[in-house]
C-alpha cells in the first residue's frame, strides 16, 4: 500500500481512478433519487385509505423487507 510505485501507478492512470469514481457517485446519487421517489409513492399509497393502493404498498413492503431472509 505505501510502496512507491503503487503511488506512481496511481498518479499515472489517474484518469481511470477518477473515472470510476464518477461513475460511483453517478450510481449512488441514481439509486438514492429512485429510492426517494419510490419512498414518496409508497408512502402516499400506504396513507391514501384506499384498499388496493394499501394492499399494493404491503407487498411491496413485505416483499423488499423479507428479501434477506430468501437470500
Amino acid at each position: 500500500m505505501f510502496k512507491v510505485s503503487s503511488w506512481i501507478a496511481l498518479f499515472r492512470d489517474y484518469r481511470v481512478f477518477t473515472g470510476g469514481l464518477l461513475a460511483t457517485v453517478e450510481m449512488a446519487l441514481a439509486g438514492f433519487a429512485i429510492a426517494f421517489v419510490l419512498g414518496v409513492v409508497f408512502g402516499l399509497f400506504a396513507t391514501s385509505g384506499k384498499k388496493l393502493l394499501v394492499l399494493l404498498n404491503r407487498i411491496y413492503v413485505e416483499f423488499f423487507q423479507n428479501t434477506p431472509l430468501m437470500l
